[in-house]
C-alpha cells in the first residue's frame, strides 16, 4: 500500500488530458481517382512538459485503422512523428507507416 501512495505521489499533476472523436475521408488521385475512404475514431491526447502524445483507434471503410504519435515544440522548432496502420479484413491486407516533420518557424 505504500508503494502504491508512493507513486501516486510522484505522478505529476501538470498532466492534462482529453479525449476526442475524430472523421476524416481520403480520395486518392494518383495516378487514377480511386474509392474514397472513410475513417471514424476515438482518440486522446495528453500532454506533459511540452510533449504532446496523441492515440486514436476506429473504423475506417472495409476495415479499421489506428494511429499514434507525438509533437514537441522549442522556440522556433516543431518535431512530429506518428504511426499509422489500416487494415482490411475484406481486402485481406493491412499498410503501416511511419512519418516525422521537422519544422523551422521564422
Amino acid at each position: 500500500m505504500n508503494k502504491l501512495l508512493l507513486l501516486l505521489l510522484t505522478i505529476p499533476l501538470s498532466v492534462q488530458s482529453s479525449v476526442y472523436l475524430e472523421y476524416k475521408n481520403e480520395l486518392p488521385i494518383h495516378p487514377i481517382v480511386g474509392p474514397e475512404v472513410n475513417h471514424f475514431r476515438i482518440g486522446e491526447t495528453t500532454s506533459y512538459k511540452g510533449i504532446s502524445l496523441y492515440y486514436e483507434v476506429g473504423v475506417m471503410t472495409n476495415g479499421y485503422s489506428y494511429e499514434s504519435g507525438y509533437k514537441y515544440q522549442r522556440g522556433s522548432w516543431t518535431i512530429k512523428g506518428k504511426y499509422e496502420s489500416k487494415g482490411s479484413s475484406t481486402f485481406g491486407y493491412e499498410k503501416s507507416k511511419l512519418q516525422t516533420e521537422i519544422r523551422y518557424t521564422f
